[in-house]
């Protein structure tokens, strides 16, 4: 079984595309990703949902990040921030149903992140 690992995307859709479109020509089974999804750049939506639709077609287990974190934390600073509060919460909420579990630490070999033995 081939397992891809993904991380610090940091809403870099162009880099995403190209990284999962590699390792969907090597025939990966499985696809963890290691969180820092968005950042404060561009392309934050596109991101979401290009995440959104990969994890509909593929075995995913999504990791929320520090940056995750951080960004459900401070909600009202982030709506705050934003001149579109719709789009500031459909980050928001994006995030947190993206994200399965909560990971601070590292990950070695024999570990068991949801039903995958890394």
């Amino acid at each position: 079984m081939k397992i891809g690992i993904i991380s610090d995307i940091h809403s870099n859709i162009i880099a995403l595309k190209a990284c999962t479109a590699y390792m969907e020509s090597i025939f990966c089974n499985e696809y963890l990703f290691l969180g820092d999804y968005v950042s404060d750049t561009p392309y934050t939506r596109e991101t979401l949902d290009y995440l959104y639709d990969f994890k509909s077609k593929h075995n995913c287990l999504f990791l929320r990040g520090n940056r995750e974190d951080y960004m459900l934390k401070q909600r009202h600073i982030i709506t705050q921030g934003i001149e579109n509060k719709r789009m500031a919460k459909r980050i928001q909420y994006g995030l947190s149903h993206l994200c399965t579990y909560t990971f601070t630490g590292q990950i070695g070999l024999g570990t068991t992140v949801g039903d995958t033995r890394l």
